[in-house]
Formats: C-alpha cells, structure tokens, sequence
C-alpha cells in the first residue's frame, strides 16, 4: 500500500514520535527497499491507501485478477465494512503538497520515489486519466478568450435565456463583453421579433438554424448540436456551454492549466457505479461506438448524495479548450448512439420531472445519454480536467431539498446558479430564501427580484 509521505510523516510526528523531515527520511528508507525487493518480481501489486478505504471491494477485485489469485470480496464484506473506519483517516494530504517542504533534505528524491510508487499503482488506462486531483482551480487564465453558447426557443426557455444573456453582460466581469451565442436549433421554434431584438440589443448572436434534426423531442440535445458549431465557427480560446436556466451571479474563473472544466452530476440517475451496475453495459455499447477505452474514465462523486460513479458531467455548465475539439467529438458521438438506438433508459417506462415539467416516456428514454457521450468525448481528448467548486452550477433546487443546507453550499456566494425551476410562480419566493441564506449579495438579489417570477411561456 502506497500512502502519501506527507501524511506518513505528519501522523508520526502527531503522536511524538518525530518530526516531519525525519518522518519523510523513514518513509523514503522504507519504500526504497520494497522497490528494490519488487524489481524484479512480477507478482506484486501496489496499491493506493485512499483507494482501499474509498473502494476496497473495486481494489481486492482488482489485485485478485492481478496475482491471479480467488479473493472473495462478499464472503466477509460486512465485517471488513465495519473494521474500515475512514473518520481515522486524520492526517490528508494532496499529492503536490509536497512541494512545500522543498527546504528538506533529499525532498527532490522523495517526491521521485513516491511518483514512482504511484505509477506502479495504476494500470495504464489510469495512469492516462487520475482525474482533476492534478489540477486544482487555483488560478484562472486572466488572458482567455471565451464564447458563451446557450439555446433560446418560443418556449419557457425564452425568458431563460434571455436572463442568463443579461446576467454574463452584467455580471460577467471581464467576459461581459465576451461573444454570446443563442441558438434556436429546432425547426418551428424560433423566437419572435420583439426577443431577436432584446438580444441584438445585448450584443447577442442569434442562430436559427436546423441544428437539432436527429431526435428533435429532446430538448437537451439542443445543446450538443449548438455546441459544435459554436466550437468550429469561434475562434476564442474556450467555449462556455450552458443550460438557458442556469444564471451568473460573478464572473466566472476559466482554467489556466486544464482543457476542461466542469461540475459532476447532481445525482446518479443514468451514470454507471463501474461493473454491476445497471446501466454499465450502456457505457460499455457506448464507449465501443466510439472506439473508447470505458476505463479512461476515472471515478468521481456526485455533488448531492456523494454517490461513487465513472465520470458524468453536469451540461448546466462545460468550460472547454475550443483547439481540443471536444465538443465537435461530443456531438458525433451522440448522434452515432441515436442512430443506432442506444438509449439509457430504454424500456423503463419512466417519466422524468425536467425545469419545464414532465418530458414523457418516450424523451426519458434518452435522459443522460448526452452526458455520457461528453464525459467519454472529454477524456478521450484530454486528462486534463478540473471540477468546478460548489459555487459553481449550484443546483438550487435541491441544496435544501431536505430543510437544511450543508455548509458546504455556504462556503461561498454562488458564482453561477442552476436554478431549474425555482424561478417559476410556484417557487420563486423559497428560492430568494435560500439565494439570501446562499451569500448571494443584496444587490444581485435585487437584480434578480426584478425579473422573477417567469411569466407563463408561450
């Protein structure tokens, strides 16, 4: 087991034993021998400290097929489950914090000899993919050019959109003046003269084209489409794609070191937990139709419940590297899974609760397939991806869904606001409470107590 040293080092030196420099020697001394001794042994399996408490049954199986040998995860799992207790896990360290104790002896060979430890952690789909922990969102690229994308149509997504335009040229910070581009996709559904107007008003770009063909019922699928063409007729450094009922409250940060930024999904819904999960075998169908690993996929956790799953992102908001050519890849391939009838949910007979009302069977069938073909389209790209933090694609609707709001969601005003359908009569005053007890700063309240509630669409 490969534990960070920083840590090793940190809890020898909380108990007395020693202090941190001479915690690190010990650790370097010891590990320094078992690379030696494993050189040249093939039957040796180094394994992560956090993966064993976060997954132990994914790393036994995973050991188990390694060393060729019958481990049973299930056969005690209760007792291991109860023996595991993460809470001990006191002493956490990140694997650049190393980088601070550059005043310690030999500190350059600790940090090539943990590396090394690390690579022989992994197997080599993920050594090519350990997600966003490389690239924190630290700093932001205060030179890039970004281009906003989001849909409008003669629908509740008009007022939508026409809030979230307003809202970058208000509070966009050194982006407010950034291109935006409204896209009505589907044939019939164009705006009339009045909104083509307000929008030429706030500089914005109105495409009416005949994007979204494919499977016009999804009003999702909008995005994709008005994506790609977004990304292959702009040239700014990054393509900022959004729901039309999400809003910014700040300027948003764009990502100095990484190709993507993004926010995992709420929930799990149609994203896959790995092997056994229901819906694994339609990430493995769609992976293969695009001739992609499913194993690039690292595992991530989903932004309410915690739930463990194979990357799936939030499309309320994807931040990409337009020269990586992602989102023309994204579309692609989930037009090549509509042809060839890959729904997630096909055959469920489920009716899924959307920001504007209930979709239907028929469109619940496809509900996340447009998120699945994004997670594999970016890390077939690039596996340099950061998370956006929870102030970011704050899903309004359901920090309080339980009465209280974590902490976590406190922490920092919201930057960008995934209000679903909170801005509607129904519950338009519960979500300026929760905006307050958010951090949200009196005058944005304002702002946006002007424009709320929607009135009924068209």
């Amino acid at each position: 087991p490969i534990r960070n040293p920083l840590e090793v080092a940190q809890s020898l030196h909380a108990r007395g034993d020693m202090g941190i420099a001479e915690g690190l020697k010990l650790w370097q001394s010891y590990m320094r021998h078992v690379v030696e001794f494993s050189a040249n042994c093939a039957d040796v399996a180094f394994v992560r400290f956090a993966d064993l408490l976060d997954d132990w049954r994914g790393l036994v199986a995973r050991v188990a097929g390694q060393l060729s040998v019958p481990l049973d995860c299930e056969g005690r799992a209760m007792e291991v489950d109860a023996f595991l207790e993460p809470s001990l896990h006191r002493q956490r360290s990140s694997d650049s914090d190393l980088v601070a104790f550059s005043h310690v002896e030999d500190i350059s060979e600790v940090q090539a000899l943990y590396r090394a430890c690390l690579s022989r952690c992994d197997t080599p789909e993920q050594n090519v993919r350990r997600s966003a922990e490389a690239f924190v969102m630290k700093q932001t690229d205060p030179s890039a050019t970004v281009s906003f994308v989001l849909c409008i149509e003669n629908n509740a997504m008009r007022d939508q959109a026409m809030l979230l335009c307003e809202s970058i040229r208000r509070f966009g910070g050194r982006h407010r003046s950034a291109p935006i581009l409204a896209f009505a996709p589907r044939p019939g559904l164009g705006v009339d003269a009045e909104t083509r107007a307000k929008l030429a008003d706030l500089d914005v770009l109105y495409v009416d084209e005949p994007l979204n063909t494919l499977c016009p019922e999804y009003a999702s699928a909008n995005r994709v489409f008005a994506a790609a063409w977004a990304e292959a007729n702009t040239d700014t450094d990054f393509t900022v794609v959004l729901d039309s009922d999400t809003v910014f409250l700040a300027e948003p940060a764009v990502p100095l070191d990484a190709d993507v930024a993004v926010r995992p999904v709420d929930s799990k819904g149609s994203a896959t937990a790995g092997p056994g999960d229901l819906f694994e075998d339609y990430w493995i169908m769609l992976a293969e139709l695009g001739d992609i690993s499913i194993d690039r996929l690292p595992y991530v956790r989903t932004t309410i419940g915690n739930e463990r799953i194979r990357a799936s992102y939030n499309g309320g908001l994807i931040v990409t590297r337009r020269s990586k050519g992602i989102l023309t890849r994204w579309a692609e391939l989930f037009a090549d899974s509509v042809k060839q009838g890959l729904r997630p949910y096909r055959g469920h007979n489920i009716n899924i609760h959307a920001s504007a009302g209930y979709v239907g069977q028929k469109v619940s069938e496809y509900w996340g397939s447009n998120q699945a073909a994004l997670a594999l389209a970016i890390w077939n790209a690039t596996d340099r991806v950061v998370h956006y933090p929870d102030c970011y694609n704050v899903p309004l609707h359901l920090v309080a869904a339980d009465g209280e709001i974590d902490q976590r969601w406190r922490s920092q005003p919201p930057v960008h606001l995934h209000y679903h359908w909170m801005f509607g009569q129904r519950h338009y005053q519960i979500s300026q409470e929760i905006m307050s007890q958010l951090g949200v700063q009196e005058e944005v309240a304002i702002w946006l107590g002007e424009r709320i509630p929607f009135e009924p669409g068209p």
